[in-house]
C-alpha cells in the first residue's frame, strides 16, 4: 500500500479548514433564503462534527505512547 506524503495531507487539511471557514462566514453573515436554511444547518453540523473535528483530532491529539512518563 502506498503511503501518503505528510505535506500533501497537510495541504488537504488546510484546504478543508479554509473552505469550512469560508462556508461558516457565508452562512453567518450572508442572508440565506428560507428554502435553504435547513440545508445550511445540516452542512454546518457536518463540517463541525466530522470535517473540522477530524482534522483537529488528527493533528492535535495526544499519543499516549509518546506522552507516557517513564516507569522506574
Amino acid at each position: 500500500m502506498k503511503e501518503c506524503d505528510p505535506g500533501t495531507l497537510m495541504k488537504l487539511a488546510v484546504l478543508v479548514i479554509l473552505a469550512s471557514f469560508v462556508y461558516f462566514f457565508c452562512v453567518t453573515f450572508i442572508p440565506i433564503p428560507d428554502t435553504g436554511e435547513d440545508n445550511a444547518k445540516y452542512i454546518v453540523g457536518f463540517l463541525v462534527g466530522t470535517g473540522v473535528g477530524s482534522i483537529i483530532t488528527h493533528y492535535f491529539r495526544r499519543d499516549p505512547q509518546k506522552t507516557e512518563e517513564p516507569k522506574e
